[in-house]
Formats: C-alpha cells, sequence, structure tokens
C-alpha cells in the first residue's frame, strides 16, 4: 500500500505534481480473515442409450455426504486435541468464533477417530523401532494410568531414562532405570531456592 503524499503538511502546497524523491516504509503482519471456503462438486447425470439407464459421474472418493467438513478442518481438529488438549467443546467454540461455523462433537470425534486409524500403522511402527533400542526417555506426566493405555513401557526391557516419578517404579514392568540429570538439576535447584538450604 503506498500512502500518498499530494498535500504539504507544512505551507498546505501542492504537491500532487512534485517528483517523489524517496520513500520510507513499514510493515505490518497480520493474520488474514477467516472464512469457510465451500467447494461444490457435480457429478454430472447422463441417460446411456444402451443400458437405458441414467448414470452418473464419481464423486471424488473424500467426498461421502451432501455436505461435510473438508481436510484441513480434520486436521484443525488433530493438531487442537493432539497438541493443545483441547476438549470437545472448546474446539467446536473455536471453530465457531474463528470461522462462524460450528461443526458438531460428534464430527470432530469423527475426525480424531479417522486421524487415530490412519496413523495406527506409524504409531505401531514407531513402537517397535523403540522396542529395538538399547535405550529410551520417557516423561510421562499423566502417571501411571497413562503408562499402561499407551502400553510401551510395560513390555520395553531396555533401560528407561526418566524423572524419578514413583509410577515407573512398577514391579511389573522389566526394564532397567536410568534417572534423567536434568530432572534431578531442577529439583536440586527448587530446593536450594525454596527451602533456603
Amino acid at each position: 500500500m503506498v500512502c500518498e503524499l499530494t498535500t504539504c503538511p507544512d505551507c498546505l502546497g501542492s504537491l500532487a505534481d512534485a517528483p517523489c524523491v524517496g520513500e520510507e516504509r513499514r510493515q505490518e503482519f497480520d493474520l488474514p480473515v477467516s472464512r469457510i471456503w465451500t467447494t461444490e462438486f457435480r457429478a454430472e447425470q447422463r441417460y446411456c442409450a444402451c443400458c437405458q439407464k441414467v448414470q452418473r459421474a464419481a464423486f471424488p472418493s473424500h467426498i461421502t455426504a451432501p455436505a461435510q467438513y473438508g481436510p484441513r478442518m480434520a486436521a484443525w481438529t488433530v493438531y487442537f486435541y493432539a497438541f493443545h488438549f483441547l476438549p470437545l467443546q472448546r474446539m467446536a467454540q473455536l471453530f465457531e468464533d474463528w470461522t462462524t461455523y460450528r461443526p458438531s462433537e460428534g464430527t470432530l470425534l469423527s475426525f480424531l477417530e479417522t486421524a487415530h486409524d490412519r496413523f495406527a500403522p506409524i504409531e505401531e511402527h514407531i513402537r517397535t523401532q523403540l522396542h529395538q533400542k538399547v535405550k529410551v526417555h520417557a516423561d510421562e506426566t499423566e502417571g501411571a494410568p497413562a503408562m499402561k493405555d499407551i502400553g510401551f513401557l510395560p513390555t520395553y526391557t531396555g533401560t528407561v531414562v526418566h524423572d524419578c516419578m514413583k509410577g515407573y517404579f512398577n514391579e511389573k514392568h522389566s526394564y532397567s532405570h536410568a534417572l534423567c540429570n536434568a530432572h534431578l538439576l531442577r529439583e536440586c535447584i527448587g530446593i536450594a531456592e525454596h527451602d533456603g538450604t
């Protein structure tokens, strides 16, 4: 955007015909206006004289309903859930605030279930690779129930570097323990700063 100078701010004389002798630049970074893009797919129908039937063209494979949200909406849902830990109600509200469209919690759940199914083979591949490692690092902030649900640590037999949380010391687990120095140092600093010793 060019900010034109057509009048002298001091004497109010016209600068319309004066040559431009330079310019100062400033930049503003902002988000674009949020909106939903709607793409309409039209499947042609034609009469086949040979079959004597009306045939319809195929829709793209991911278009399965008369109206639906697209893959970007699904990707944002997974991002909000997996990285920002937003519950379904807050995600729905965020989408409404952002786009004026509010997906149902069932729609958001279906996005998450589809993503889970698609990433399951990748997750299993990562799990297999981790089981072959001599040493792994863990930080299970949700405790023993999360360890059990994830299912990796109960079957791992190498060395787990961790923060000394009680949940790691489970007699049913077969791995060896190594305490994380960064966590130990943090604890020591905390004791020194807060206990005054």
